[in-house]
């Protein structure tokens, strides 16, 4: 019978414990040069436009990482917005309808061997946060 209040308190402070500790849903979006796609659970439509990398290839030994600038065109929710996304040493983000994008990743990384595909890895988070039990 001690088992039932002590089992009581317990989900007591897990439910809690959902309530007061949040996490932001994210997701994962890959496109490549002139590809657009649909954010899921959103209407909101992401296109890859254009990248300019001037990353220091890998097999290259440089003086300055240099940087990755994303042209990125959000749309589906009000106006459309071109923004310019960036990976390097000062990250760029770009909001649009409740959502912030983030690229983390464009690939291939640069070398001697110049690819004309590329890859862009976008972060998408809402930027609102869910409630999540820990």
């Amino acid at each position: 019978m001690r088992a039932i209040p002590s089992l009581i308190a317990s989900l007591a402070i897990v439910a809690a414990c959902g309530r007061l500790t949040s996490t932001p849903s994210t997701q994962a979006v890959q496109l490549q040069i002139g590809q657009a796609a649909m954010v899921a659970g959103s209407s909101v439509r992401v296109q890859f436009v254009r990248a300019s990398d001037s990353r220091c290839p890998s097999d290259v030994v440089c003086i300055t990482a240099g940087e990755a600038v994303i042209e990125m065109v959000f749309s589906g929710s009000g106006p459309a917005q071109t923004s310019t996304l960036r990976i390097g040493q000062k990250p760029v983000t770009a909001t649009y309808g409740g959502l912030v994008f983030e690229a983390t990743a464009l690939d291939p990384y640069p070398s001697r061997q110049p690819s004309l595909a590329q890859t862009v890895t976008l972060r998408v988070t809402a930027s609102h946060a869910q409630p999540s039990i820990t």
